[in-house]
């Protein structure tokens, strides 16, 4: 296609525009609209002397793009036709991701579309014609391999093949040719409300792995769009736009520095500094995705870190990244950072829980929690409370509090026994129990009756489905560490019987998006314990128990609680 001359392109301008205001207007007398075939005839015609009349440049951008019935023309519709491909319609794979809710990792020979279980990946090239190419072998959709072209690099800019989106996603998307668009539509299935360009990311989690691995773990909303890098003993994850809590946390441990939130080059990224040479190829770190699900409706990204990993390979850091900004660059964290905390006060209202003679645990339990309030307000802990009076809530309404945005959920219980043998104190994580004598324990504190068997069998299925998944891997790692600081304070301050840390399907715990325990503070019905646990002096030896352990967790970061009390 020869390059018109800047008078010939400006007249066959003025004849499309023409030519569009003739094809959509009415006649005033009889408002009468053109026959569809004269009309369809038009539209061709002035296409074609648009694409004519278009600057030729490497990819070339023809028509519109709608999604979910909303223009997105920054993201395309984009066409190599220079290259002879008039067909296949692409995209800016940052906007497209934008538009459509999916997550993007850019990486150096690839790129990797998620949304909940479905993971895409895109070879990337930045020989046009090659990237054209289709072939089995540069797409595939959860390790299975698709049929279609490359993503395309063009100076700095990565364009993917909106078919290859939709196609792998279940979107419905075409041509209308009447209105010049390229329309994509996700089905109802996977609809999720496009972000805006900025979006707030939660603090990571840090925790200590059995392999002696350090973990780093970040949720990602629906959208985000970022990319790796890794130089020396830096490893950074740079956000195209996010919105960042104040976070700096210096770490103490075998392989990790600090980790931290801040600027580089003025754009967002989390920044994790080892004490061990990284490299680019993989060296030193693996990173994974879990996928979203009904505890956590994100993806969430964690980095492995030890000298004996070896994970793939990322981009080498920019000699331009390798600063941080001096306001976040401090060796301790802010002293703005926000800690939350949410206390659970078991049971109330019309569920008192366990009775006994010496009293009831919805008051013990208030009462405690009450007090544990105060002691973390006091540390400068922002504390939620879900109920500060005797008031009944649903299980799944206590769970809600429980966000990513907070650093931990404590729920607050008693035991109860029919005989009077069983005390001492016990914290539950969420799981499957070894003992199958604890699902009667689970059943009562999910409700009782016939409802708290039907929340237990939910809770069972839900932690069968995503155990060795979500809750092995990140959300019970750091709620085990979290259960170990309190026990061993609860033990250490009031000398009661260890019943250990136990797993089970509480269903409080079960919608937790956060580090999420259930602590059984004693036996009500016991004659040695109940009357401690109705007094105020011995309410404010637990919380005082409780507070410590929790501010512990807190100041460790989630790494590591001290196993003495």
């Amino acid at each position: 296609m020869n390059i018109l001359k800047a008078n010939e392109k400006r007249a066959l301008m003025l004849l499309y525009i023409f030519l569009g205001w003739l094809v959509s207007a009415k006649t005033k007398k009889n408002h009468v609209r053109l026959p569809h075939s004269v009309k369809k005839y038009f539209l061709a015609l002035f296409f074609s002397l648009f694409l004519l009349a278009s600057p030729v440049s490497t990819q070339e951008r023809y028509n519109y793009l709608a999604i979910n019935g909303e223009h997105w023309d920054e993201a395309g519709p984009f066409y190599f036709m220079k290259q002879g491909n008039n067909k296949d319609a692409y995209a800016k794979a940052k906007e497209l991701a934008l538009a459509t809710g999916l997550t993007l990792e850019i990486r150096v020979d690839d790129l990797v579309f998620s949304r909940g279980k479905d993971s895409l990946k895109i070879n990337l090239s930045s020989d046009i014609m090659q990237g054209l190419e289709k072939s089995s072998s540069n797409v595939s959709l959860n390790g299975t391999a698709l049929e279609g072209p490359m993503a395309i690099r063009v100076e700095g800019e990565d364009y993917v093949a909106i078919n290859t989106i939709s196609e792998a996603f279940g979107f419905e998307s075409g041509w209308l040719a009447e209105e010049l668009t390229v329309f994509i539509k996700t089905n109802a299935a996977s609809l999720v409300a496009a972000q805006t360009k900025t979006y707030t990311l939660t603090e990571p989690r840090i925790g200590l792995q059995e392999n002696g691995s350090s973990r780093v773990a970040i949720d990602l909303p629906p959208g985000t769009i970022y990319s790796v890098f890794v130089k020396d003993k830096r490893f950074v994850v740079q956000f195209a736009e996010a919105s960042l809590p104040p976070f700096n946390q210096t770490i103490d441990d075998d392989n990790l520095e600090s980790v931290q939130y801040g600027l580089l080059n003025n754009q967002p990224a989390l920044v994790i500094n080892t004490k061990f040479e990284l490299s680019a190829e993989g060296k030193g770190f693996k990173r994974g995705a879990l996928a979203a699900n009904d505890s956590n409706p994100n993806e969430r990204l964690f980095i492995d870190f030890s000298p004996n990993l070896e994970g793939s390979a990322v981009s080498e850091l920019p000699a331009e990244l390798t600063d941080l900004s001096p306001s976040v660059d401090s060796a301790h964290a802010p002293a703005n950072s926000r800690k939350i905390v949410v206390i659970d006060a078991g049971h109330g209202g019309k569920d008192s829980g366990a009775v006994s003679s010496y009293g009831r645990e919805e008051d013990v339990v208030l009462n405690t929690a009450l007090k544990l309030k105060d002691i973390l307000t006091n540390a400068g802990i922002e504390v939620i409370m879900t109920r500060q009076t005797d008031v009944f809530l649903e299980l799944g309404e206590r769970a809600d509090f429980a966000k990513p945005e907070t650093n931990l959920f404590v729920s607050i219980h008693a035991n109860s026994f029919s005989g009077e043998e069983p005390k001492g104190i016990e914290t539950y994580v969420f799981g499957e129990p070894l003992d199958d004598s604890l699902i009667a324990l689970a059943i009562k504190e999910n409700g009782g009756g016939s409802e708290g068997r039907s929340l237990t069998e939910e809770a069972k299925s839900f932690a069968n489905s995503i155990q060795g998944q979500i809750y092995r891997e990140t959300q019970l790692q750091y709620s085990t560490v979290l259960a170990e600081a309190v026990q061993s304070k609860l033990i250490g301050a009031t000398s009661a019987k260890d019943r250990g840390i136990k797993h089970n399907y509480l269903y409080v715990l079960r919608k937790a998006r956060s580090p999420a325990i259930l602590v059984e503070i004693g036996f009500i019905s016991n004659p040695e314990e109940g009357p401690k646990l109705a007094s105020d002096d011995y309410q404010n030896v637990l919380a005082n128990a409780l507070g410590s352990g929790i501010i512990e967790f807190l100041n460790e970061g989630g790494l590591r609680a001290s196993a003495k009390p």
